[in-house]
């Protein structure tokens, strides 16, 4: 996904304003282009920046939303799985319910959600790798509604609508209709995106390297149906290029990346005061965080249990869900 921010500060850049104070010299030497430990700095400082638990606005990114269908937990989809940081939060709408206001409620983010056979309005969600998604079982002569009534369908009694064919990859109905008598398939390792025609339904190979979000309870035949709108963080990708940016990270936070850079130069250098420059680093991100978003919060602070309860479990949806840790 393209990103709007404008981020031009490079690792070269930053080793070029370094090289001012003269002890960063038997590091990072007078002059040159020595990739080695910059791009390993930039790294760690980008990854202590992006740290779950920050919810950076400019780093929010929507998913494309689903709706669910009859007794299916697992939604594989084609959202690569090395982009999805962490899940910011959720909301399950009721999508053919025409009030206005629609109604909707808040799903908690988890970490991890176990296979099962429980049916009711879903209040947990996760992501899992598609590769440990459970997917259905291909059924001929069969309609495959549409779960939109403002699309001529509505509840209905689909089967599951993924699929792992003989190769190993998986589909997803993109397109409703009755199935016809030959099961969907392709070579193996098919591209994301390639398509299978299944007498009017249409089935497309999701990335197996993709995400598939995981909901703790099922719809059933002809109940109502809900559809999914997740937020997440995007991970940081890897700067592997002394000239590559620091995107998605805006240039008003440069004067963070310096500090991050100076204090694990100082790590490098093997200065005695790290621990103290490491410790600022971490209280200028806090601040950082805050500078960027000043409006008065909605969420706040809750346990994710019961005092007197199974034990925690961490997650975000209405709140930011504190369990100790994460």
């Amino acid at each position: 996904m393209a990103n709007t921010v404008t981020s031009t500060l490079t690792p070269q850049l930053l080793i070029d304003w370094a090289r001012a104070y003269p002890w960063t010299v038997e590091t990072l030497g007078l002059v040159g282009y020595e990739t080695t430990p910059s791009l390993q700095i930039a790294n760690d400082l980008a990854q202590e920046i992006m740290a779950e638990g920050v919810p950076w606005k400019w780093n929010s990114y929507s998913i494309t939303p689903f709706n669910l269908q009859p007794y299916q937990q697992d939604y594989p989809t084609s959202l690569s799985f090395n982009s999805v940081g962490w899940l910011e939060y959720a909301t399950v709408w009721d999508i053919n319910n025409t009030s206005k206001p629609m109604p909707s409620a808040p799903l908690r983010c988890v970490k991890m959600l176990m296979p099962t056979s429980i049916c009711d309005v879903p209040h947990k969600i996760c992501f899992i790798p598609n590769r440990l998604a459970q997917t259905g079982t291909w059924q001929a002569s069969t309609l495959y509604q549409d779960p939109l009534v403002a699309n001529g369908g509505g509840p209905g009694t689909n089967p599951v609508c993924s699929y792992t064919d003989v190769n190993g990859n998986i589909w997803v109905v993109t397109g409703y209709g009755t199935s016809g008598l030959t099961a969907p398939s392709a070579a193996a390792n098919a591209v994301a995106g390639a398509t299978f025609t299944d007498g009017s339904v249409t089935w497309t190979v999701v990335d197996p390297n993709g995400v598939t979000f995981r909901l703790d309870a099922m719809a059933t035949n002809s109940s109502t149906v809900y559809q999914i709108r997740v937020d997440y963080q995007q991970k940081m990708p890897s700067i592997t290029g002394l000239a590559q940016t620091f995107a998605p990270i805006p240039d008003e936070f440069s004067w963070l990346i310096r500090k991050g850079f100076l204090t694990y130069l100082t790590k490098h250098a093997g200065k005695a005061d790290f621990t103290q420059q490491f410790l600022e680093f971490q209280a200028a991100i806090k601040r950082a965080a805050g500078s960027s978003d000043r409006e008065e919060q909605e969420f706040g602070f809750a346990p994710a249990e019961a005092i007197q309860s199974d034990g925690p479990q961490p997650a975000s949806g209405g709140c930011w869900w504190y369990s100790g840790g994460h």
